[in-house]
Parts: C-alpha cells; sequence; structure tokens
C-alpha cells in the first residue's frame, strides 16, 4: 500500500490518534497503541505511513523511530512471556 494517504492509515488505526496524550513520551505512544499498530502493518500500511498520520495528529515520530521502539517493545514483550513462564513453572513446583 505505498500510495496510501495519511486519511486511509487513520482510518484503519481508528483512535489511535485520540487515545494518546499529544505531551506523552513517544515510547509510551507506542506501547499504548502496539497493537493497532501491528494491525495496520498486517493491512499493508508501512511504518512511514504510519509515523507520518501519527505525526499530523499532533504525535511526532519518524518512521526510524517507530521501527525502533517497535522493535524494543516486542524485545520487552518476549522478556515477559518468558519470564511469565519461569514464574508458573517454579510456582507449580
Amino acid at each position: 500500500m505505498d500510495g496510501s494517504t495519511t486519511k486511509d492509515v487513520a482510518n484503519v488505526i481508528g483512535g489511535l490518534t485520540q487515545s494518546v496524550p499529544v505531551d506523552a513520551p513517544i515510547s509510551a505512544k507506542i506501547r499504548n497503541s502496539f497493537k493497532e499498530i501491528e494491525e495496520a502493518q498486517r493491512k499493508g500500511y508501512s511504518l512511514k505511513a504510519i509515523a507520518k498520520s501519527l505525526s499530523d495528529a499532533g504525535h511526532e515520530i519518524s518512521a526510524a523511530t517507530l521501527q525502533t521502539t517497535m522493535s524494543r517493545v516486542r524485545k520487552e514483550r518476549g522478556e515477559a512471556k518468558r519470564n511469565s513462564k519461569n514464574r508458573t513453572a517454579k510456582a507449580a513446583k
């Protein structure tokens, strides 16, 4: 969807831009909107288009920052899952 417009992306991510305060840290914005951003990507929207849509709504972010932050959130969530499994296994013993 290389030719997608900011309006198209905004429609896919729905209320994402209204759900996060404009002055919140960028990492908090991404964490709060992680599922919606991933859904937009699954629908074929690029991180560049998503970042443009967010920036147009007052949430200034570049595609590179969005990509880096999304990777960090994925890593954090992956570690959290491993830790949760370890705690569950230890509790079962």
